[in-house]
């Protein structure tokens, strides 16, 4: 038998309240449980999407749950890190202060107040990505499969449209909620080398991926995955090498499994109208923030 090549020791550090767990009776199972990928020092965008889409009164009767995804602040964190057969210089949005201590303080004191928030032992910066998607992989399989057949990872600077996201998912008949796998298709296939890319973050060696195209995959800001797709990555990862490109290496698993990407065009990077938004599940927060009324829950007629 193969020995796990990609198992590091995971320790969690604060769960979020009342939630995903085992103990708990399967009535009160959630129908979607969405995984916010957060910052160390992105509290704005956190206190942002409590005020908007998570607030209850905006779910009706749709019984849905919020955490948070993140790991501990970087000790002297420069943003020059070194992969194999590339350096790469990039400072990643809230990773500029050097202040571990009170950092990490803020940080748990917000996640006692709020009872939202998921952290992992793990660095957390720009290039932890895939580290970070590993650990939301493990923990919902581990803990999560009586709280919801259904996930919805999220980036931090998504949101989502109440009314339009309840309707999608009711729309799937519950047997095969568990194997669903949808998002946003991957934009750009073809690997980006440091010699012609030299300042792109993107930009990866050949000792790290000797190939020249990417397989299918999702983009990483919004997409869905049911809790047996979910417990099958988190086992094929495991067996599959790091790739610091989190939605690239999502893919890689799903090739390794044979799993098709279906595209869906309720998620999408940027919206342009009211009318346009009636038909969109996520979306970058910017251009949702237009056109729609987190009191209301309503869309804003132009």
């Amino acid at each position: 038998m193969q020995e796990p090549i990609n198992d590091p020791d995971m320790h969690i550090l604060m769960v979020p309240r009342g939630f995903c767990d085992p103990s708990r009776n399967k009535r009160s199972r959630s129908d979607l449980v969405v995984l916010i990928k957060s910052c160390v020092r992105c509290h704005w965008d956190r206190n942002r999407a409590r005020a908007t889409y998570m607030q209850p009164h905006l779910w009706g009767d749709f019984r849905i749950r919020f955490a948070f995804v993140t790991g501990m602040p970087p000790e002297n964190y420069t943003g020059n890190i070194h992969f194999k057969g590339v350096s790469v210089n990039y400072r990643s949005h809230g990773n500029d202060k050097q202040d571990y201590e009170r950092t990490k303080n803020e940080l748990f004191s917000e996640a006692n107040q709020w009872g939202d928030l998921l952290i992992g032992d793990f660095m957390d910066h720009y290039f932890s990505l895939t580290t970070k998607q590993t650990f939301m992989l493990r923990w919902i399989s581990a803990f999560c499969p009586q709280e919801s057949s259904l996930f919805l990872f999220l980036d931090h600077d998504f949101a989502v449209i109440p009314n339009n996201l309840i309707r999608l998912v009711r729309e799937f008949p519950a047997e095969i909620l568990p194997d669903l796998s949808f998002g946003i298709l991957g934009q750009d296939h073809v690997v980006r080398r440091p010699v012609k890319y030299s300042d792109n973050r993107w930009a990866i060696s050949e000792d790290e991926f000797p190939w020249d195209y990417y397989p299918a995959y999702f983009g990483g800001h919004s997409y869905i995955k049911g809790i047996n797709v979910v417990t099958d990555l988190s086992i094929a990862s495991a067996y599959v090498r790091l790739l610091r490109i989190e939605d690239v290496y999502m893919g890689i698993l799903r090739y390794k499994l044979r799993m098709q990407t279906y595209a869906v065009g309720h998620f999408v990077h940027r919206v342009w109208s009211a009318e346009e938004l009636r038909n969109v599940t996520s979306a970058n927060f910017k251009h949702v923030r237009k056109y729609f009324n987190w009191t209301s829950g309503q869309i804003i007629e132009e």
